[in-house]
């Protein structure tokens, strides 16, 4: 006879045996926590400390997935996609972000460029293995105003070390981003008028507005020709605080020079922006500048669109524009220097009085440079022999950058008395770059002013036109200061270095400096 103690120790048994059963079969684990587990919700009670987002599209962009990453202040976290997934994070002395969710481990780092956060997620869809890229959203005015800032500190540097602006009242100012920069032979082009360039590469309206006192009111200029430029939209600021900020400018303008004529360039049509993402927005900002123009006095609209484009800015010209897609070559300034000139002759029609000619082409200009090639037409310069040529000025100087674009350029800038110009610059790991191009020097009482255009610099894909003119100031003693700017890189960082220098011939050859510098 089975007792009932016998019963219960038999039923224990087989419990267990189903319990080990069930916990060997895979299937039937993986079954038991799909129906116990809980499904993962966003919680509201709780306070995040950053959140990521970003999108999935499949090939056949028939499917679209959103993830958001919610990283919560007592580290814990929630991926909120397809299938939302809870995890943990923590953040390490140097600032980078340690993300797992399930058995997968994630780092997060701050981008200095961007001014946030990013993390790289691996999820599965179906079958289909993803990868999605999530980051901060972004203020794109404050960073916008962050990265003028660290602009303008590092420009208010360099304008230090400019040669001293002995321009008379009356003069022509042209002021602008580099499309007015690089037009290294505006001087030529409009010889007859006294013109005379104070723009700024690589800036921006707020820069521009910044700068507009000491370069441009302190001249009183009888014209200012104003250019803006596509670096206004690159860093996501919208159009209508773009037309706000340019009404404010503008209104500025007229109220610090009365008596001045403006006129306001529409928007250069280069391939890359204006006929890219911007185009609309840039074609909807064109006209409420020309709407400004009309209706405020002394204040004209010169629509370049039209003669740089094809089909009447229907389509982009390329050949008008450099291999950047950005910046005008020789054609495209050819054509500028015709409505530039037309509207000067307007201008004069409605009362503009000039002052004379500034005589920059004159006077001694070539006083230590003796030309004896036309450099301005030269482009052999990779054949040209520079061993055996005498060094008028030497300039070195080294730039750097931390960051997320970690790198080291050390530059050695001679300028030759046969008139050519050479920048060497050095890189023990990003390799060797020149630029070259020409100077003249003119005198004045106290000291001279050297002006210098790089037309040219070697790249991977051999030579190319990158035109730059810069003037600085040679003290009585023979040295000079000035800041040189080789372009702009991601992130909107001004590529420029501080070169020093003088009469002295410090290094004989580049090999000597390369030496000297990776020491």
């Amino acid at each position: 006879m089975i007792s009932k103690k016998m019963i219960t120790l038999l039923l224990c048994g087989l419990l267990t045996l189903s319990l080990i059963a069930s916990c060997t079969d895979p299937q039937a684990a993986n079954a038991a926590a799909v129906e116990t587990a809980a499904p993962v919700t966003v919680p509201s009670d709780k306070a995040e400390a950053y959140t990521m987002t970003g999108t999935w599209t499949s090939d056949d962009e028939q499917t679209v997935v959103p993830l958001t990453l919610h990283l919560y202040e007592d580290g814990t976290l929630v991926l909120e996609c397809h299938e939302n997934k809870a995890g943990s994070w923590e953040k390490d002395s140097e600032g980078k972000l340690h993300v797992t969710i399930g058995q997968d481990q994630y780092l997060s780092t701050y981008s200095d460029v961007k001014k946030s956060y990013s993390v790289r997620i691996e999820d599965k869809i179906g079958d289909e293995e993803i990868s999605v890229a999530l980051s901060e959203p972004q203020d794109a005015n404050k960073i916008a105003e962050e990265n003028n800032q660290a602009l303008i500190q590092f420009l208010e540097k360099g304008f230090a070390n400019e040669a001293p602006v002995d321009i008379p009242s009356g003069a022509v100012v042209f002021y602008g981003g580099s499309n007015f920069v690089k037009w290294a032979t505006l001087e030529k082009d409009l010889s007859g008028y006294p013109v005379v360039n104070r723009s700024i590469g690589g800036s921006n309206d707020p820069i521009r507005r910044h700068f507009f006192a000491e370069r441009v009111q302190a001249l009183a200029p009888a014209a200012v020709f104003y250019m803006s430029s596509s670096n206004d939209w690159t860093s996501g600021q919208n159009k209508d605080d773009i037309k706000a900020y340019k009404q404010e400018f503008f209104d500025e303008m007229a109220k610090a020079l009365p008596d001045t004529f403006f006129v306001i360039l529409s928007a250069t049509p280069n391939p890359l922006r204006y006929f890219g993402e911007y185009h609309d927005g840039m074609v909807e900002v064109d006209a409420f500048t020309e709407e400004y123009c009309r209706t405020h006095e002394r204040f004209f609209f010169l629509n370049v669109v039209p003669a740089l484009s094809l089909s009447g800015g229907a389509s982009p010209n390329p050949d008008l524009w450099q291999s950047d897609r950005l910046h005008l070559n020789s054609d495209g300034y050819a054509l500028l220097t015709d409505l530039v000139r037309e509207e000067l002759e307007k201008l004069k029609q409605e009362g503009l009085q000039l002052s004379e000619s500034l005589g920059i082409e004159e006077d001694g200009e070539q006083q230590k440079a003796v030309w004896v090639k036309d450099w301005e037409t030269f482009e052999h310069w990779t054949e040209e022999d520079f061993s055996g040529k005498e060094t008028a000025y030497q300039l070195i100087g080294t730039w750097s950058m931390e960051g997320d674009y970690p790198m080291t350029f050390h530059l050695l800038l001679n300028l030759y008395r046969d008139g050519s110009a050479v920048v060497y610059q050095h890189s023990p790991t990003r390799g060797d770059f020149h630029y070259f191009g020409y100077w003249t020097e003119r005198d004045l009482e106290q000291g001279h002013r050297i002006s210098l255009t790089m037309r040219f610099e070697t790249s991977d894909n051999g030579l190319i036109e990158h035109p730059y003119s810069y003037r600085f100031f040679v003290q009585p003693d023979g040295t000079c200061t000035f800041s040189y700017d080789f372009g702009i890189i991601p992130g909107s960082y001004l590529r420029a270095a501080d070169l020093t220098g003088s009469t002295a011939v410090l290094f004989a050859n580049e090999t000597e400096f390369a030496s000297a510098m990776d020491r």
